[in-house]
């Protein structure tokens, strides 16, 4: 998904290294539920192996989650796009479990039907090829694997503290139907110490595809 933004980000003389998490693109895993923490321990063993020291964990959704994670194991820089700080309230639990059925019972069914509500609605005529690309990539994922990212999902836990000690980024699609604005200021006013917040305008879960220009200049402001 960030094979779009590739050439911009050389351009900055980083090394970028693009991370398949385990149930998602090419790496696969086994288990009734892949966590936040699990996943972590995975990338946190992967940048020690590689001597990365220190690196910006650019985590669009999930990915957050697990950036956060990592950085109760190392020295990790952390941005959250289009991810949050907080646990799944009781509904958003019952919406995951019901994922979960969907999944088992019809997969690509769900597929196409979750994959485009990512996206603000205004944005998703502007966007087919994208959601399509998103699509033919997630029907290749077995079922299992899906369910079991959705149940690590579910049971998350929240992660307030972390921003006492860390310079934590955030960079919000104000029309993010999966992080909805009233809902992430309402969990800042929580925090003792505010991070910085880039917040990008006619945007939903999908900064990538529906506002790249404006995602390019957050990630500059943050990285160079």
């Amino acid at each position: 998904m960030w094979n779009s933004l590739l050439s911009e980000l050389h351009g900055w003389n980083f090394e970028t290294i693009l991370i398949d998490l385990p149930c998602h693109g090419k790496s696969r895993y086994s288990g009734e539920e892949c966590s936040m923490t699990q996943m972590a321990d995975i990338m946190h063993q992967f940048c020690q192996d590689q001597n990365i020291a220190n690196p910006w964990i650019i985590g669009h959704s999930m990915g957050g989650y697990v950036g956060l994670e990592m950085l109760k194991s190392g020295a990790y820089r952390v941005c959250l796009l289009h991810s949050n700080f907080w646990e799944d309230s009781e509904q958003k639990k019952s919406d995951r479990n019901r994922v979960i059925r969907l999944v088992q019972k019809s997969k690509n069914l769900f597929i196409r039907e979750a994959i485009p509500h990512l996206f603000y609605p205004p944005n998703k005529d502007q966007c087919p090829d994208a959601i399509e690309l998103l699509i033919e990539g997630a029907v290749h994922i077995p079922a299992e694997e899906i369910a079991a990212s959705t149940a690590g999902l579910r049971d998350r836990t929240a992660n307030h503290d972390l921003f006492e000690d860390h310079d934590i980024k955030i960079i919000h699609g104000e029309q993010d139907p999966v992080c909805p604005t009233d809902v992430l200021v309402a969990e800042l006013a929580q925090l003792k110490r505010q991070p910085e917040v880039f917040r990008i305008e006619n945007c939903g879960h999908m900064s990538i595809w529906e506002q790249p220009k404006k995602l390019i200049q957050s990630l500059k402001t943050i990285l160079v």
